[in-house]
């Protein structure tokens, strides 16, 4: 899982943005723990190491979707994928059963993540607060609407691409824990988080 993350930070060919990504990766205590880390209690990648292969994933899916619009910035989707969660390493208690920690309830994922970027950017000569302004943003309009926690909404279309691939990859995580629990086949119990039924077809004859 390190070496993915690190090889998704040397695509970032803007030095700036590749230097902040560096400088969270330098801090082992934090390197750690976001290698350990759940990215949700109950619902998506709620396992150790579910944080990292989460972030990568959203990553790369952006990514993949910068190709298809010439508009955007891929540095910028890279690292709103690898941090959008980054807080989560001070969200969750490590013990077996994941539970908040006081800081996790009382100040949150986002905002976590919102002060330790800014205070990385600070030590990093000559940062240009435009593109802080944007790096921020990507954290914080990451869960895509008011009602759903996020501070502000995507205004961006980094943004944008950011929230809906990890919308996808968050519910591609929840469904494949469901499908599992079916054996990869007939329908699943009530799915509370979606509101249906799933179905997930026959069983293949051998």
């Amino acid at each position: 899982r390190r070496a993915r993350l690190t090889r998704l930070t040397e695509q970032i060919e803007n030095t700036y943005i590749r230097s902040l990504a560096e400088s969270f990766w330098a801090d082992e205590t934090f390197m750690e723990s976001f290698l350990k880390a759940p990215a949700a209690k109950l619902w998506h990648h709620a396992y150790i190491g579910g944080l990292s292969e989460h972030s990568a994933n959203v990553a790369e899916l952006a990514r993949r979707v910068a190709l298809g619009y010439d508009f955007l910035d891929t540095d910028l989707l890279t690292f709103g994928g690898l941090f959008h969660d980054a807080g989560k390493v001070a969200t969750y208690t490590s013990d077996m059963v994941f539970d908040f920690t006081d800081e996790g309830r009382l100040i949150g994922h986002i905002c976590l993540a919102d002060q330790w970027v800014c205070q990385r950017a600070a030590g990093i000569e000559s940062f240009p607060e435009p593109l802080l302004v944007k790096l921020r943003h990507l954290i914080l309009a990451h869960q895509g609407e008011l009602q759903y926690a996020s501070p502000v909404v995507p205004q961006i279309p980094e943004a944008f691409v950011l929230y809906y691939c990890d919308e996808i990859d968050s519910k591609m995580g929840a469904i494949k824990r469901i499908r599992d629990r079916k054996d990869g086949h007939g329908w699943s119990d009530w799915v509370n988080m979606l509101g249906r039924f799933l179905y997930f077809g026959e069983p293949t004859e051998e």
